[in-house]
């Protein structure tokens, strides 16, 4: 997501850095993987910007190629967050409406709907239910699109779990 994340213009420093630092607990290994995991958390974005492809590919893991396939990924993510409930729905579409828009990806055109369908719900009741039917039948029609990110993610964890069961560590 720390790709996705720069590709969108967030701010995504924490995110890679900590990524980082994860994939080198599990084993993962590169030089510019152990660059990235040194750094700190208020270094310029710039900085990690131009480190973040090499560490990706150290570890098997294709950036996004696009900004629509990065959005796609970032709302993937905030969708899911918004089910466990970790943030507002209202959070959710509100960024997919600013980032993506009408004009933007035909696959997160329901929930940039939603968002206008909660601002004529407003002074009303907010029907939570039928919001979450939204955000599930998106999940589950954009995973096709990702699951690139999910195999190289897959694999990567795979070869951190076979090298903790080397050293004995489960």
């Amino acid at each position: 997501m720390a790709s996705a994340a720069a590709m969108s213009g967030e701010r995504f420093v924490s995110l890679a850095v900590d990524g980082a630092v994860n994939a080198l607990v599990v084993g993962l290994d590169g030089p510019a993987l152990r660059e990235l995991a040194g750094m700190s958390r208020a270094t310029p974005s710039e900085d990690v910007r131009d480190l973040l492809p090499g560490a990706l590919a150290e570890v098997g893991v294709a950036p996004p190629v696009s900004v629509d396939e990065a959005n796609l990924i970032n709302l993937r993510t905030l969708a899911i967050h918004a089910l466990l409930g970790w943030i507002p729905i209202r959070s959710l579409t509100s960024w997919a409406h600013a980032a993506i828009g009408h004009q933007g990806i035909d696959a997160a055109q329901s929930i940039v709907m939603l968002d206008d369908d909660l601002d004529l719900s407003e002074s009303g009741v907010n029907n939570t239910a039928e919001a979450r039917v939204i955000i599930e039948a998106f999940l589950a029609a954009s995973r096709h699109l990702v699951d690139r990110f999910a195999v190289a993610a897959a694999r990567a964890r795979d070869c951190g779990s076979a090298i903790a069961r080397t050293q004995g560590v489960d």
